[in-house]
């Protein structure tokens, strides 16, 4: 993949969890209490762990220090 802010080639890897599903969160919204819950505005990275970690797959530049990570579709699966 290449890198929209310096356009180098950027290196594939995963971004790993194994208690708290990873989201995205507006600024000043809370992060939530439990692992079920999920605040109206987030926007889910991965599925709720549950006895396995759960990875999501990220790219990385070395040259500008950026990283780019799909969101998932909650829908399939």
């Amino acid at each position: 993949m290449e890198c929209p802010k310096c356009l180098s080639i950027m290196k594939e890897g995963y971004i790993f969890t194994d208690r708290m599903p990873i989201m995205w969160l507006p600024k000043n919204d809370m992060m939530p209490l439990t692992i079920f819950g999920r605040p109206q505005y987030s926007i889910m990275i991965t599925k709720t762990p549950f006895l396995t970690r759960k990875k999501a797959v990220s790219f990385y530049c070395r040259s500008c220090k950026f990283i780019i990570t799909p969101v998932i579709d909650l829908d399939k699966d």
